[in-house]
């Protein structure tokens, strides 16, 4: 198991409707190069050199979520990079278009929240790249966000 690329704490808060990362001062994150891959309103923030994804920021209510409760997942830690053609250019958000189709659930019990496809494939690769962040994945095709915020 590899370790963590970005350490720091996934926060929700509810007042606001918003996902924050607050990063811990041992990441060497340069803001002035990050890019964004967008879903609906929340943005993963992404390096444009590197392609390496930090953490997700942005708007993206809770009562859009559907409670429900979700399969525990088995993760992994690392790095993950975006393996794509694309160009990601600082202060520049990519949609990706994929997600208007994806299901939000909340599980109250647990604290976890599931953005992804309709069918949660319990097959999936769940990488964690950022504390209580997982992106699934599937013979490279993304299937799913998942979070765990503190809740403020």
């Amino acid at each position: 198991m590899g370790d963590i690329y970005i350490k720091g704490k996934l926060k929700y808060i509810a007042k606001d409707y918003a996902f924050d990362y607050e990063t811990n001062f041992g990441n060497k994150i340069d803001f002035n190069e990050l890019g964004s891959l967008t879903f609906d309103t929340l943005e993963l923030f992404v390096n444009s050199k590197s392609k390496i994804v930090y953490f997700p920021r942005g708007y993206l209510p809770i009562n859009s979520f559907i409670e429900y409760s979700l399969p525990q997942i088995e993760t992994s830690c690392g790095i993950l990079y975006i393996d794509s053609d694309k160009e990601f250019i600082p202060s520049i958000a990519i949609n990706y278009a994929l997600c208007n189709n994806w299901r939000r659930y909340y599980d109250k019990e647990t604290g976890w929240m599931y953005f992804g496809s309709i069918d949660i494939d319990l097959n999936s690769v769940n990488i964690e790249y950022a504390n209580n962040t997982v992106m699934s994945l599937s013979k490279r095709k993304l299937l799913a966000l998942w979070f765990r915020p503190l809740i403020i």
